[in-house]
């Protein structure tokens, strides 16, 4: 649900030139548009979005909808380090983390959709060596990724505050 009370970005930044950078890391949706998070800033807006989806079915998908000023690269963020990516039946649950048994048995029919069908070797990216999200003015993550590495590129990638 969109709160028509909140403010529209152009009326905090009046002035600005270009378009806000919005980078998302595990960019995929389900469903429209509307559900996810930076929808708003979209509406009536300049936005460019960089999104990150290594699962190639749903990448594939992503770059079907031809949405405007919307580049998906099928990266996985991460140190820079050779990891296991692993792809599960529900790719919303994929993860360079094995899935833990044990946790998930703690959630409702949680497990069922968290089963592991591939396996595959990535070099993970850092985002402070990707030139496309230079400036960014707004970054969503559904990943579990070390804050670490948010940290680490956060004043190469990340533009300061007015």
């Amino acid at each position: 649900m969109v709160d028509d009370a909140l403010p529209r970005l152009s009326d905090l930044f009046p002035k600005r030139q270009r378009s806000f950078l919005i980078t998302d890391i595990g960019a995929l949706f389900p469903g429209d548009l509307s559900a996810i998070t930076y929808y708003r800033m979209l509406q009536g807006h300049r936005c460019k979005v960089i999104g990150f989806e290594p699962a190639t079915e749903e990448i594939e998908r992503l770059r079907a909808l031809n949405l405007a000023d919307h580049v998906f690269l099928q990266d996985v963020i991460g140190d820079g380090s050779e990891r296991t990516f692993h792809l599960c039946n529900y790719p919303m649950t994929s993860s360079l983390y094995e899935p833990d048994p044990e946790v998930l048995s703690r959630f409702l029919n949680l497990d069922p959709l968290v089963q592991v069908v591939k396996r595959r070797t990535v070099r993970t990216r850092r985002l402070d060596e990707i030139p496309e999200v230079a400036g960014t003015d707004f970054l969503r993550s559904t990943c579990r990724v070390p804050s670490s590495t948010y940290c680490a590129a956060r004043s190469a990638c990340c533009s300061p505050l007015p």
